[in-house]
């Protein structure tokens, strides 16, 4: 089941998303700021989170952080027209998985929640079948060869490649050098 979490403090920007997604997703849930948005995540688990920046109660950055704090690995992509460099940057290092500056380009968007979409199926995957041995310290990814190839052309054509977002994303608590070698072979 797909499940969309929106959050904005605009409440026309929650009713064009919503409607802009209705046929895309299963359930599609809003928040007008980041406290109701993490009361809403107590529940079953999203697919997707979209945020804004600027809210009251709790912003889009410390949102994320909070879902970071959480292990919460839900894909977020976030928009917002206010949005500085530095939280820019902040909320990369956070873990979103796409920006969009306000007023966004509805096929861009659709774009990108493709893109985190598969890249969170590809996450589940990876964790599903990421199988430690721990005698002999390795590591082994097993992963569908039409899996990894949809996965890394989704990626390839969002600006970066599959191997680093596994690395940098997915796999946080393995040494990188232990998962370099593994997806060189």
């Amino acid at each position: 089941m797909r499940r969309l979490l929106i959050l904005d403090d605009e409440p026309e920007i929650l009713q064009c998303l919503t409607e802009y997604f209705a046929d895309q997703f299963d359930s599609i849930e809003c928040a007008l700021n980041g406290i109701d948005a993490l009361e809403k995540l107590k529940g079953p688990e999203y697919s997707l989170i979209i945020s804004d920046f600027k809210m009251p109660k709790l912003d889009g950055l410390e949102f994320i952080k909070t879902l970071k704090e959480r292990d919460i690995r839900t894909p977020v992509i976030w928009i917002s027209g206010q949005a500085d460099p530095a939280s820019q940057t902040e909320a990369w290092r956070a873990g979103i998985t796409e920006f969009h500056r306000k007023p966004f380009r509805f096929d861009e968007l659709q774009h990108s929640v493709e893109v985190a979409l598969a890249l969170g199926h590809a996450e589940s995957s990876v964790r599903e079948k990421l199988i430690l041995h721990p005698s002999a310290k390795t590591v082994k990814i097993e992963l569908e060869h039409e899996l990894w190839n949809y996965l890394s052309n989704a990626a390839k054509s969002a600006g970066f490649s599959l191997e680093s977002f596994i690395i940098d994303k997915l796999v946080e608590d393995i040494p990188a050098d232990t998962l370099q070698k593994i997806v060189k072979r």
